[in-house]
C-alpha cells in the first residue's frame, strides 16, 4: 500500500489549505468566507473540512457537489438558513458547535440538498445542546 503524502496548496488571500488523496482541509484559519479558487481543486475531492474557521456560509461548494461524501464544518458560526449547494452523494455532515437554532429549517434544507446523507452530528448547536458536557464545554 502506498502513502498519501499531504500537499499544501496556495489559495487566493495567502490561505494555504491542505490535500491528501482525496481530502482537502482549511482548518483553524480564521476564515470567515470559502476562498473561491477552492474549487479548482474539486475533481477527485471526497471529503472536505472546514472546521475551526468562522464561516457564516459556505459558497463555493458547488463545484464539489458530483463526488462529495464527507463535510465536516465543526466549531464554525453557521446559522440554520446555511445555504448548501445540492449534494447529491454526501453520507457524512458535521456541523458540531456552530449556530443553528431552528432544527426543522435546518433538517428540510439538508434533506432536501443531501438525499443520501446517513450520518449527521450537531452537537452543541442552539438546536440541539449536549447535554451531558455543557452547552459550552469541549
Amino acid at each position: 500500500m502506498s502513502e498519501v503524502l499531504e500537499q499544501k496548496i496556495a489559495l487566493n488571500g495567502n490561505i494555504e489549505a491542505s490535500l491528501m488523496g482525496d481530502q482537502v482541509a482549511l482548518v483553524g484559519l480564521d476564515l470567515d468566507a470559502i476562498p473561491s479558487d477552492i474549487a479548482l481543486y474539486a475533481r477527485g475531492i471526497k471529503k472536505l473540512d472546514f472546521s475551526w474557521n468562522n464561516l457564516t456560509d459556505i459558497a463555493h461548494l458547488e463545484a464539489f457537489g458530483a463526488e462529495l461524501i464527507s463535510l465536516v464544518l465543526d466549531n464554525n458560526a453557521l446559522p440554520a438558513s446555511l445555504h448548501l449547494p445540492p449534494l447529491p452523494h454526501l453520507t457524512t455532515l458535521w456541523v458540531n458547535n456552530n449556530k443553528i437554532a431552528d432544527l426543522d429549517l435546518f433538517l428540510a434544507h439538508v434533506r432536501q440538498q443531501c438525499p443520501a446523507l446517513t450520518y449527521l452530528s450537531m452537537l452543541k448547536n442552539a438546536a440541539c445542546p449536549n447535554f451531558f458536557t455543557g452547552k459550552d464545554s469541549d
